[in-house]
């Protein structure tokens, strides 16, 4: 057989692995939810949207209403939902996007054992070895699990096709290698901007490793640069070019959150997660903690090779005193990828970050590199290396030694088709999900007949209560995963855009915008003058887990009906225009008479509360740097005859400052002689009742012993330069009282300031 007839032979048998096994997916692919909630229905949101209605290639309209996204931050598969609305004045697929999506990521793993196999027989492996080794590395690959959400880094080839393109142009030296590199790479940046690192760990060590290996002799390096410059270069500057060039943002978070958290170690790579053997292994190893993002098991077969390969040149020196390999290009080109796997195996240890007590003092400098927080992937570039590298060294070390290479390479088969099959044997039933709101179009289910009665024309976009935002790494709101699923599937089955987000780097001028318009009205809403319209809003609430700080916009929004479990509203212009007027006389309204005492403080129920307004202070606040413990309060003590339940109040700066509402608020409760028995935690980005400006009021519940003490610290660990946090006003309350002051000018209730001179317009 001929690498050709093996090309044909090897794209034939997984294609029929394909079809046997995701057989109940694809009879129905156009209508299968691969992820039927999280990350994965949000996928198929953003991609449909965007091929069915945004009137742009480059930008989002479905959520974060009324800014929108742009889609490089909406994980829409961009240049396969772009193709559709290229073509659609041809011929209309934006009603195929599900099917489209799902044949593409299949697809793509197909295409990834080609590349392999194209690869290996590069590599002069044999070829029925180079088909065996094709099929039992793609069935092992760790990208397998994208298909349950991260639907964009499933596409399985990327990683083959470098390398693929390297080793063409490792034996040629042929600009069109390096052009295809450059294609491929800014294209699958498109996909997913983890691409570009995934493929620059290969191409940057590959320059890196000759110019070393030629002792950075000025004619290797005059003659890498225009290559380095295409492979790696170019495709980031484009890709970061069209960014600049269509997005306006600027204020995206700087560092966001994961880098410490989702990265490999040893036991990612190394440990046989839900494989038949498993057992041994615990005999022996001492198992980590180890995130999902970093888990890229090598496989047994590598891991022998690996130990073999070693065993090998150590008995040629022992042997034949060879201390120095008999290197080909192909050998060369296999300890480069090995190397390189390695290195990527480094990045996703966090090194050398992770190094020293001022690991994160290094990130802080390194810019663009904290966006990459799923750091644990990096670790993918050693699992393809260190196969390939493996399948090199077998056929060297068994090959002429016949009856021996026949039966290791039944072992061989053995290990990789047992590690493959229990890499993805539970997959197909994983990713067999139904998500009917979104195939109910037509809305004749019974959850959904209600926007048939609804003129949808009237409304300008839907408001979900409660409100999700998740994306911007600082402020957030969250609801339950299956009503942010339901209001999706409204707004895509009905062209309404939404002010839900379910994004990542959100701007966050815009999230404090969204957030405002969401919360408690306080202060004239600064989102107005974005909005598109004056047309009314269509809020869906889930009203079993409405929040405090919405009940106000479903009081004051007109009920039009109710499916069971959502109820619909109307929600005016006007109402959300005069919110904060209208809020204001309702608080004035539901207090009793004022005392004839200006300047005094009052409790409605005349419980004891704790007030302090930091008169005294510089600028009257409290004035720290965040990245030190901020100490609010020390030891106060609350008068209560038995444990009851309280609230903290204060207004904090920041809410538009990266990192500042990724802040931690830690209570601590002290026994009477001071020692602290018991700490309250609370992450603080979604504790936010209201806002004012770049403040915001944090509302927080605990309880209160009698003659126990209190004390209130606010603590950030990820800032490291010293700004300054602004602390103003903390009330320590019963859950239930209402603390007021009236003055000449305002009247204070709960931390809010309300003006005598406001009035509604009519």
């Amino acid at each position: 057989m001929n690498r050709k007839q093996g090309g044909y032979l090897v794209a034939f048998i997984f294609t029929v692995i394909i079809a046997v096994f995701f057989q109940d997916v694809l009879k129905k692919t156009n209508s299968v939810y691969y992820g039927g909630s999280g990350d994965g229905l949000k996928g198929y949101y953003g991609a449909i949207y965007h091929a069915k209605y945004d009137s742009s290639y480059m930008h989002l309209e479905g959520m974060n209403y009324p800014f929108g996204e742009h889609v490089y931050f909406t994980g829409n598969q961009t240049p396969l939902t772009n193709t559709v609305k290229f073509l659609k004045p041809v011929i209309d697929l934006s009603d195929d996007m599900v099917g489209i999506m799902n044949v593409g990521m299949l697809a793509s793993i197909i295409l990834s054992c080609i590349l392999i196999y194209l690869i290996l027989v590069r590599l002069k492996i044999p070829v029925l070895i180079a088909i065996i080794s094709a099929i039992g590395i793609t069935l092992m690959s760790p990208q397998w699990a994208r298909l349950e959400g991260h639907y964009n880094l499933a596409y399985q080839f990327v990683i083959p096709f470098i390398i693929y393109q390297l080793l063409r142009f490792h034996q040629t030296k042929n600009y069109n290698h390096s052009l295809y590199i450059f294609i491929g790479v800014f294209l699958m940046m498109n996909m997913h901007p983890y691409f570009f690192p995934l493929a620059s760990i290969f191409t940057g060590s590959y320059f890196l490793f000759y110019s070393i290996k030629n002792k950075f002799r000025l004619n290797t390096i005059l003659e890498f640069i225009p290559h380095f410059f295409i492979q790696v270069i170019l495709p980031f500057a484009l890709f970061t070019s069209v960014l600049k060039l269509t997005s306006s943002v600027v204020d995206r978070t700087n560092m966001p959150w994961g880098f410490w958290e989702f990265n490999s170690n040893t036991t990612g790579i190394l440990y046989p997660f839900g494989k038949p053997y498993q057992w041994i292994f615990d005999l022996f190893v001492e198992r980590l903690e180890v995130s999902w993002e970093g888990v890229a098991y090598v496989g047994l077969f590598a891991l022998i090779m690996l130990i073999l390969s070693l065993l090998y040149r150590m008995v040629r020196i022992i042997k034949k005193g060879e201390f120095k390999a008999k290197e080909n290009q192909e050998q060369e080109f296999v300890f480069f990828l090995l190397l390189a796997g390695i290195f990527g195996m480094a990045i996703s240890f966090a090194f050398p970050f992770n190094l020293g007590a001022k690991e994160k003092l290094w990130l802080d400098s390194l810019g663009v590199i904290k966006q990459i927080r799923g750091i644990g992937r990096m670790n993918w570039t050693l699992f393809y290396a260190v196969n390939i590298f493996g399948v090199y060294w077998f056929v060297k070390i068994f090959e002429k030694r016949k009856y021996v290479f026949i039966i290791a390479s039944v072992l061989m088969a053995t290990m990789l088709f047992i590690d493959g099959y229990y890499q993805f044997k539970d997959l197909p039933n994983k990713i067999n999900n139904s998500a009917e709101n979104f195939e109910d179009t037509t809305h004749q289910k019974a959850q959904n007949k209600w926007i048939s009665e609804v003129d949808l024309s009237k409304y300008q976009a839907i408001i979900p209560f409660p409100y999700f935002h998740i994306g911007s790494e600082n402020l957030s709101a969250n609801s339950t995963e299956e009503f942010k699923n339901y209001v999706l599937a409204v707004s895509v089955t009905t062209g309404i855009p939404t002010t839900g987000i379910a994004l990542s780097r959100t701007s966050l001028s815009q999230t404090l915008k969204s957030l405002a318009l969401h919360s408690e009205p306080y202060k004239a809403l600064e989102i107005l003058k974005d909005l598109k319209s004056t047309k009314p809003f269509l809020i869906l609430a889930d009203t079993s887990e409405i929040k405090t700080k919405e009940k106000f916009w479903i009081e004051h929004a007109k009920f039009l009906l109710s499916n069971g479990k959502v109820n619909v509203y109307e929600l005016a212009f006007e109402t959300i225009k005069q919110g904060y007027l209208i809020k204001r006389e309702e608080a004035l309204a539901s207090l009793p008479p004022t005392q004839s005492v200006s300047n005094r403080w009052y409790s409605n129920d005349s419980t004891h509360f704790i007030i302090e307004d930091y008169n005294n202070f510089k600028n009257s606040k409290l004035e720290a740097f965040i990245n030190q413990p901020v100490e609010i309060a020390k030891e106060q003590v609350l008068r209560v005859d038995k444990e009851t339940k309280i609230e903290v109040l204060f207004w904090m700066n920041g809410m538009t400052k990266d990192l500042f509402p990724r802040s931690r608020v830690e209570i601590w409760h002290h026994k009477p002689d001071g020692e602290v028995y018991w700490i309250d935690y609370y992450g603080i980005s979604d504790k936010f009742q209201t806002f004012d400006n770049d403040k915001g009021l944090l509302q927080l519940e605990s309880y209160q012993k009698p003659n126990e003490k209190l004390s209130i610290y606010l603590i950030n660990n990820d800032i490291k330069e010293e700004q300054v946090i602004e602390i103003d006003n903390l009330l320590i309350k019963y859950k239930n009282a209402t603390i007021y002051k009236d003055s000449k000018t305002d009247l204070i209730i709960n931390n809010r300031s309300y003006s005598h001179n406001n009035k509604i317009v009519e």
